[in-house]
């Protein structure tokens, strides 16, 4: 069975890139990014499946619906994030003490 899934990669990697671009310099997600999406699986003719992001509308089809949730993280950012914050710490002490 082959599975044609192209749409949804693109969709994930052009929204974890506009959020991540999206973040100023400086500051960090304080979380993981996460996606939630409504997935349609469409039968073709050869025999193949087509994931497709679903549209909204109200007509009926014999595709299959799906929500799929995932939390997409950077284990650079994160390391960097707690790197920063265990140094604002450190400053932070240095100062009061």
């Amino acid at each position: 069975m082959n599975i044609d899934s192209e749409e949804i990669s693109d969709y994930i990697k052009a929204l974890v890139e506009g959020v991540t671009e999206g973040v100023p310099v400086g500051y960090f997600l304080s979380s993981p990014i996460k996606i939630d999406i409504a997935i349609n699986n469409k039968g073709e003719s050869d025999g193949s499946i087509k994931l497709m992001i679903a549209g909204v509308g109200g007509k009926r089809s014999s595709e299959q619906n799906a929500r799929v949730q995932i939390e997409v993280i950077n284990p650079i950012s994160e390391e960097v994030k707690k790197l920063f914050e265990n140094a604002i710490k450190n400053v932070t002490n240095k100062i009061t003490n």
